[in-house]
C-alpha cells in the first residue's frame, strides 16, 4: 500500500467521493478530523523537536513519517494535498476540506497555552519572503520539488521506486535533505497559519509552491510517471501500467 492510503482502491473513487455519495457518510468527515488532529501533532513536535542543523532537519523528518504511520490516510503536507487537487486525484471539495483543517491544525497548535511549547512557537523563524525576493522563492521552490518528487516516488507502486531503502526512512532522509539545502525553509504551508503575522506574509510563499507542483507535475507526465495531464479526465500518482 502507498503512503497515500488508497491501496486497491480504484481512481474514481477517489477523484469523485461525491458520485458515491461519501459526503453522506460519516467516514470523509473522520478523515478530515484526523487531518485536523494530525496536523496539530506534527507541527507542535517538528517545532519543538529542534532549533536547526541535523536535529532541525530530523525532526521535521521524524515528525512527517510517524504521524502519519499513527494516523494512516493523513496528508500533513500541504503540498500533497495540493498537488492531488491539482493533477484532479482529490476531489476539490475534499481537498479544501482537508487543507483547512491542516490550517486550523497549525493555528490551534500555535496557540495552545503553555510558556515551554509558546516559546518554541515564538523561536520558530522559517523564511517568509516579499514577492520582489524572488532569490529566497527559488530556494522554497527547489525545496518543495524535491519533496514532492521523493514523496511521490516513495507512493509510487513497485519494488523499486525507493531502491532497496524503507519507504519511511527514505522519506525522513528525504526531508532532512530539503532541510539540509535550505535550513530556514517552510516545508507545508500550514506552517504559516501558526500566527496572523505568518498567514498575511505567506502568499509570495503560496506562488512560488504552485509554480513547483506544476513542474512537478510537467516533469513526472513528460516521464510518463503518471498517466494524463491536469487538465485531461484525471491525473494518476501511480506509474503506468504499460
Amino acid at each position: 500500500m502507498g503512503l497515500l492510503g488508497f491501496g486497491d482502491m480504484d481512481w474514481k473513487q477517489a477523484v469523485l467521493p461525491h458520485k458515491n455519495n461519501d459526503y453522506k457518510k460519516p467516514g470523509i468527515y473522520v478523515s478530515i478530523v484526523q487531518e485536523f488532529v494530525a496536523s496539530l501533532l506534527f507541527i507542535i513536535i517538528a517545532v519543538n523537536g529542534g532549533k536547526g542543523g541535523l536535529q532541525n532537519a530530523l525532526a521535521w523528518g521524524i515528525s512527517f513519517v510517524v504521524v502519519r504511520i499513527v494516523f494512516k490516510g493523513a496528508h500533513l503536507n500541504s503540498w500533497i494535498t495540493i498537488y492531488r487537487i491539482f493533477t484532479g486525484n482529490n476531489d476539490l471539495v475534499a481537498g479544501l476540506m482537508r487543507l483547512g483543517a491542516q490550517f486550523l491544525g497549525a493555528y490551534v497548535a500555535g496557540h495552545l497555552c503553555g510558556s515551554d511549547l509558546a516559546k518554541a512557537f515564538d523561536d520558530d523563524n522559517p523564511t517568509l519572503f516579499e514577492i520582489k525576493a524572488w532569490q529566497a522563492g527559488i530556494k522554497e521552490f527547489v525545496v518543495i520539488s524535491i519533496f514532492l518528487w521523493c514523496f511521490l516516488q516513495a507512493d509510487a507502486k513497485g519494488d523499486d521506486d525507493t531502491g532497496k531503502m524503507n519507504e519511511n526512512i527514505f522519506m525522513i532522509l528525504a526531508v532532512a535533505v530539503t532541510f539540509f539545502f535550505h535550513d530556514k525553509n517552510i516545508h507545508t504551508l500550514s506552517r504559516c497559519f501558526v500566527s496572523m503575522d505568518k498567514i498575511t506574509g505567506c502568499w509570495p510563499y503560496l506562488i512560488w509552491g504552485v509554480a513547483a507542483c506544476v513542474m512537478t507535475h510537467v516533469k513526472r507526465r513528460l516521464m510518463k510517471l503518471e498517466k494524463r495531464w491536469f487538465f485531461e479526465s484525471a491525473g494518476a500518482l501511480s506509474t503506468l501500467d504499460d
